[in-house]
């Protein structure tokens, strides 16, 4: 029996917890896509997975809702993966371990990955179940979200129809968000003189390892707000992998959750 057996909705937890067991890091997604895919085909579903490894799932209406209008539901695969302090913990091949705590879902000393692996999970349960009445659905499942919306740059879209789009992956339970204003990434490198009386030390300063130095940026004439993260001085950020700035203000990795809720999928 799974660890999350016993919570509702049930199909929801169980396809959770299946995706827990599977390694599935920004860039380390190839075993979940391919099981995303498997999911599909043992049901009989139409699907492709593409080189990037995005997977896209249709299921036909059911009956007396073939003139509806198509949904596609929309999520990721791939997590953020944060260990706690102390904690040894291989995201490349170790499952997560998970724990109920009060009605709370938590995987020990590490991230749980309910960003976005409760999107997956919701999404197989529907395409699962056979009693839940629906319009043709698409369902597109995207790798690589936590480090730039790769998957989703990258997938072809030429062979879908739906007009609404349910996005999996929001902030806060029970809120609907009806727009987003979208938003772009630029990657500056370069050599940049630090900034006047910024010379912060992240440790200390060696030969081989000088302290970390602070360079300023003036992003003005601005219409849209800037969301920015900055790398250490001399140091470099590489996919999927945050900068060693970042993992010293990541609190520890238990403190989130999934919370169950007493209800039926339907």
């Amino acid at each position: 029996m799974g660890v999350l057996a016993n919570l509702e909705p049930k199909s929801v937890f169980y396809f959770f917890e299946e995706i827990t067991k599977i390694p599935h890091g920004s860039g380390n997604t190839a075993a979940a896509s391919a099981w995303a895919e498997a999911f599909a085909r043992e049901r009989g579903l139409r699907c492709r997975r593409d080189e990037a490894g995005n997977v896209v799932i249709w299921k036909a209406a059911s009956a007396g809702y073939e003139d509806h209008p198509a949904v596609m539901l929309q999520g990721h695969l791939d997590m953020v993966c944060v260990a706690g302090p102390g904690v040894a913990h291989d995201f490349t091949r170790d499952p997560l371990e998970l724990e109920v705590d009060g009605g709370w879902v938590r995987a020990k000393g590490t991230t749980l990955g309910g960003d976005d692996g409760i999107a997956v999970a919701m999404v197989m349960a529907l395409l699962d179940d056979g009693a839940v009445p629906h319009p043709p659905l698409e369902a597109v499942l995207t790798v690589d979200e936590e480090v730039g919306m790769l998957g989703a740059t990258a997938l072809d879209g030429s062979d879908l129809r739906a007009r609404y789009l349910l996005n999996i992956d929001s902030e806060e339970e029970g809120v609907l968000t009806v727009g987003c204003a979208g938003g772009a990434r630029c990657d500056l490198t370069g050599t940049f003189p630090a900034a006047p009386g910024t010379r912060a030390r992240m440790g200390a300063s060696t030969d081989s390892a000088p302290a970390a130095r602070t360079a300023g940026l003036d992003v003005s004439n601005r219409t849209r707000p800037v969301v920015m993260q900055t790398v250490p001085w001399g140091m470099s950020r590489g996919a999927g992998e945050a900068s060693p700035a970042v993992k010293r203000t990541v609190p520890s990795a238990a403190t989130g959750g999934l919370r169950s809720r007493p209800r039926s999928w339907a």
